[in-house]
């Protein structure tokens, strides 16, 4: 776990609440899910650029050659900075996201 960038405050069976980013961008979420079911929702409870309605969704899929994952991330600026960075994500946040998630499981050993 990479601590300059997360930081857990408290977890139970179906929730964690978490702090992700650095000094330029962070949000802490509560992240809930079902064990028996198949998505996240993460609601943005504190940011330095996200306001209220702000969180992202994580739905996965079993597919016959792995796993797909649908990430929806829900944005609403609270600032101006919110707003700047929201504007460039408009056009770009498709790729960055999937690099950055790409990335992030790439890092972990597959089972099986």
């Amino acid at each position: 776990m990479d601590t300059r960038h997360f930081q857990l405050h408290g977890s139970g069976p179906a929730w964690a609440d978490v702090t992700e980013g650095n000094s330029f961008a962070w949000e802490r979420a509560r992240y809930e899910w079902d064990p028996a079911g198949d998505s996240v929702v993460a609601t943005t409870t504190d940011s330095n650029l996200w306001g209220p309605g702000s969180g992202w969704k994580f739905r996965l899929a079993a597919t016959d050659h792995g796993t797909v994952l649908e990430v929806t991330a829900i944005r609403v600026a609270k600032n101006l900075k919110g707003t700047i960075v929201l504007a460039l994500l408009r056009p770009f946040g498709r790729k960055l996201t999937a690099n950055t998630f790409s990335r992030a499981l790439l890092a972990y050993p597959r089972a099986g």
